[in-house]
């Protein structure tokens, strides 16, 4: 059994500018498989802050936790997601996620393989 305690391994979104429009905070809770790249991260996204286009190898599977934000697939119009709503990626289907403009967003991600970053939204 491993537990991971919440703010234990803080890192701030901003310190990370490439990958992320806007502020928030990244916990990374542990790898799920010594052998792989697989992880488990919570994301809490400022309002109105979003990821970059990005993909990952084997998909992603997002819990929303906290606040209302918005995802989107590539060629696709922007979905909302609420709490309690659980978002599933394909193997490399580029997407983005973030917050709406008036509060935080809270995600539980977990992540399958590397990540491939696709540079910048354009337009929400």
């Amino acid at each position: 059994m491993e537990i991971y305690h919440s703010g234990a391994a803080e890192v701030p979104a901003v310190a990370m500018p490439e990958y992320f429009t806007g502020s928030g905070k990244l916990e990374l809770m542990g790898a799920l498989d010594v052998a792989s790249a697989d992880s488990m991260i919570m994301l809490t996204l400022d309002a109105d802050a979003h990821t970059h286009w990005h993909a990952h190898e084997g998909g992603q599977v997002l819990v929303v936790t906290d606040g209302t934000g918005v995802v989107a697939k590539r060629g696709e119009e922007p979905i909302h997601v609420a709490p309690g709503d659980v978002i599933v990626t394909g193997p490399d289907e580029v997407h983005w996620h973030g917050a709406g403009p008036n509060a935080p967003f809270s995600t539980l991600a977990v992540d399958r393989g590397t990540t491939t970053w696709h540079g910048p939204v354009e337009a929400r």
